[in-house]
């Protein structure tokens, strides 16, 4: 086996050729002690050369290892004599050699005598190994240059560590480069060690302008001051603090949040201070934002009538709008409390079941929730709520409802003081077609009575009977005349009058016709206004609500009539539909009977309806009270609870006129009969020849039709005077009005009178100057009627009659 190069020296022996030998060259025999020193030395320089931990080797000025111990043949890889056959440029790193190379020659040229290095050698493995590389220039006694001295130490694990380390600072540099938060380090002088790019950023500054100053060297004194400050408490606490910090910049104030904390050493003692600052001032100016919204979606819901609210499905309220207790009597904190129990607890059990059922349906098939249902307010009454909402998601994906919650009890009492308007209407209509078709036969009725009683003999019992049969068309036609006061369709005359002075006379006569165990009491104002009504029909209206009090107390009570005057506006207008404002006497008549319900209140005032017992009452005396007030242009209002006695309240329009007198006017005495020719128009053949009979007998000559085409074709045929036309107001074909003035343009003398059983045609012959003529309202006998037809023809000049 070949020896190595060190066995041979170890052995004496001669190294190879490309080796040089460290001994100096051979010595005189006088100078062998001092070579055999001198080659004990070389020997012991060499076994520590191989027994070396580091790597060392000698290497020719030629860059050839000369010798290399095994610690540097462990570190590059390679055998001593793979590496004696190389020189050290071969595994030498490239981007090393020429570093390397340059020291080299520095050192022959006699520039420097040694050199150190961190320099790579490429291992055989084909890994990099770091070294550091400790080179000196071993000289001979000639002083000339023999070979290079290299000390070999691995640092690889040394350097990896520096480069995880440097490459963890980098990493830590960049977390804290990419921080969106300013982040800094001092010391505990207040000196800046460390800050990272969002610093740099925020105060236009590099790390290397800050580095070493302190905060008064970089912002102004109070900020610098306050800084400090924040600095050394945490020096004295040794906590982290957290504060809030306003600082300039240069695009304006900044507010931040500050964490400050101190940086301990390995002897626990703090070394430094660490700051981490977070710039609030976008989430302070959202949050200012935020704030400003809130408010004013705050103030828009205590703004909006309704009632804004959130609710889950069961019910639950999230939130609702402090309305609810102005609406509800409820306080937010107990709607809050109760939720749904309460809800759903004080709601109309008639509802219920259907607002439940529709409130699931919101949440089960994602459907509107829009219901009107009716709840019992905190202190009792009943309420109408409109109430609708949509399904929207929560906070945690749960479904949730969000509403708008209307009180619509107004709305609902003008929808039923419309609806029973327009109820009252068409029965009014009804009942006054009704009367007028009446009014016809109970005119045949009493009219025939008349021609029997005035050619009857003594037989007393066919005159009695003739007397029955008047009487019970008397009551018919009293009958009559209630549906038409109803239908407001009757004849008034209407006066300025004092109501306070028709109660004082009527309540003259009311203690006697109410029982003895029912006070009466008047309450006057003194200051009442004036209206315009017909006193008798005024007279029939304190009538009836007093007898109707006394029917509703058989135990007896307190009948009071009270008189004041009344401003309405327009809020007490838009709840009395159709009042209009304006100033009103108001008339109150109360009692403290045994009340009425809702059901019955809704119909108290149509005819024919009663509470009473069959045969104690026809039902049409409020009725007639109704039609009157409405005829006299008022209204009238009915309050009352079961057991809490009822209020009648009349309203009549208050006029600024002089009174007028009530002393009726005293009729002359009318002869009946005449010779005139009359044209006499009626569709209703029963009475038509009952008048036709009745003027005839009188002496009168009667041209006769049943409609306006046929009087114009029957006026046509007589060549002579027409002295008066006696023409029904409502007929087929044409009308009383359209015959009248037919007629007057070929007749220009003929006079005028109208008959019929509704009132609005008297007011419309008065008021339409083109129809001036007289007028009577059926029914009516047949004297009254004689009379009216010679008035109207003995009064001078042409359908200037005034109507009766």
């Amino acid at each position: 086996m070949k020896e190595s190069g060190q066995e041979q020296r170890r052995r004496g022996g001669k190294p190879r050729a490309r080796a040089t030998s460290v001994a100096s060259p051979p010595a005189p025999k006088s100078r062998k002690s001092s070579a055999r020193a001198i080659a004990k030395t070389e020997a012991e320089f060499l076994r520590a050369f191989d027994q070396a931990a580091i790597g060392m080797a000698l290497v020719g000025l030629d860059g050839a290892w000369l010798r290399v111990n095994p610690a540097l043949c462990q570190i590059v890889g390679y055998s001593e004599q793979e590496l004696l056959a190389t020189n050290f440029q071969s595994i030498t790193h490239p981007e090393d050699l020429s570093a390397d190379l340059n020291f080299v020659g520095q050192m022959v040229c006699g520039e420097i005598r040694s050199y150190q290095m961190e320099k790579r050698y490429l291992h055989k493995a084909k890994h990099v190994v770091w070294v550091l590389l400790s080179v000196s220039l071993v000289y001979g006694e000639d002083g000339k240059p023999l070979f290079f001295f290299s000390q070999i130490q691995d640092i690889s694990e040394r350097r990896r560590i520096e480069e995880a380390l440097q490459d963890s600072d980098k990493k830590f540099q960049a977390l804290l480069d990419n921080s969106p938060n300013m982040i800094f380090l001092k010391d505990v002088e207040g000196r800046y060690l460390l800050v990272n790019k969002e610093f740099e950023r925020a105060l236009k500054v590099r790390q290397e302008q800050i580095r070493g100053k302190k905060d008064e060297e970089v912002f102004p004194r109070e900020q610098a001051i306050a800084f400090r400050a924040n600095d050394l408490q945490v020096l004295k606490i040794g906590i982290p603090v957290e504060f809030e910090e306003v600082a300039r910049q240069e695009d304006g104030l900044h507010t931040s949040i500050v964490h400050k904390f101190p940086l301990f050493d390995a002897s626990g003692k703090i070394y430094a201070t660490g700051g981490i600052v977070t710039d609030i001032s976008e989430r302070k100016r959202a949050e200012e934002d935020l704030r400003h919204r809130e408010e004013e979606h705050r103030r828009l819901i205590e703004n909006v009538p309704e009632v804004v609210w959130k609710a889950d499905e069961r019910g639950k309220v999230f939130f609702i709008s402090e309305e609810i207790e102005r609406v509800f009597g409820y306080s937010v904190t107990e709607v809050y409390q109760q939720g749904e129990r309460l809800w759903f607890g004080r709601m109309h059990p008639e509802d219920r079941e259907r607002v439940q059922e529709a409130y699931s349906t919101l949440f089960n098939e994602d459907r509107p929730f829009d219901v009107e249902y009716r709840i019992q307010h905190r202190d009792g009454r009943w309420m109408w709520w409109h109430d609708r909402a949509g399904s929207v998601a929560g906070a945690l994906g749960e479904r949730v409802a969000e509403g708008l919650l209307s009180d619509i009890t107004q709305r609902k009492e003008i929808e039923q003081q419309v609806r029973q308007r327009l109820k009252m209407e068409a029965i009014g209509k009804l009942a006054g077609g009704l009367a007028h078709d009446f009014n016809n036969l109970v005119m045949v009725i009493k009219g025939n009575s008349e021609i029997l009683s005035s050619v009857v003999g003594p037989n007393e019992a066919q005159r009695r009977n003739i007397e029955q049969i008047g009487k019970a068309a008397d009551r018919a036609a009293s009958l009559t005349r209630q549906l038409l006061a109803f239908s407001r369709m009757q004849v008034l005359q209407p006066r300025v009058l004092d109501l306070n002075a028709i109660v004082a006379e009527m309540g003259k006569m009311l203690p006697r016709l109410i029982s003895e165990n029912i006070e009466f009491v008047f309450a006057p104002d003194s200051t009442l206004g004036r209206v315009k009504a017909d006193s008798g029909q005024l007279e029939q209206v304190i009538l009836n609500l007093a007898v109707n009090a006394r029917d509703a107390m058989p135990q007896g009570g307190k009948l009071v009539i009270e008189t004041k005057n009344f401003n309405m506006d327009e809020e007490s207008a838009s709840r009395h539909q159709p009042a209009k404002p304006g100033q009103y006497v108001l008339l109150t008549v109360s009692d403290t009977g045994h009340g009425m319900d809702a059901e019955t209140q809704s119909h108290i005032f149509e005819p024919f309806f009663t509470t009473k017992s069959q045969g104690k009452g026809t039902g049409l005396g409020l009725a007639t009270v109704y039609g009157i007030v409405k005829q006299s242009g008022g209204f009238i209002w009915v309050y009352s609870e079961p057991g809490q006695g009822t209020t009648f309240k009349i309203y009549l329009p208050r006029v600024d006129e002089p009174l007028e007198s009530t002393v009726p006017n005293q009729e002359k005495i009318v002869t009946v009969g005449g010779t005139e020719t009359l044209l006499l128009v009626e569709d209703e053949q029963p009475v038509r020849e009952l008048m036709r009979a009745f003027l005839r007998k009188n002496g009168y000559t009667v041209l006769e039709a049943n409609n306006g085409l046929d009087a114009l074709r029957a006026a046509e045929r007589h060549s002579g005077t027409i002295h008066l036309l006696v023409t029904d107001m409502v007929m087929p074909k044409m009308g009383g009005w359209e015959l009248a003035d037919r007629l007057a343009v070929e007749r220009s003398g003929l006079k005028v009178l109208y008959l019929s059983g509704y009132s609005e045609h008297q007011v419309a012959a008065d008021t339409n100057r083109n129809w001036r003529g007289s007028f009577v309202q059926k029914p009516f006998s047949m004297d009254v009627f004689g009379r009216k037809v010679r008035e109207v023809l003995d009064r001078p000049g042409k359908h200037d009659g005034a109507s009766n």
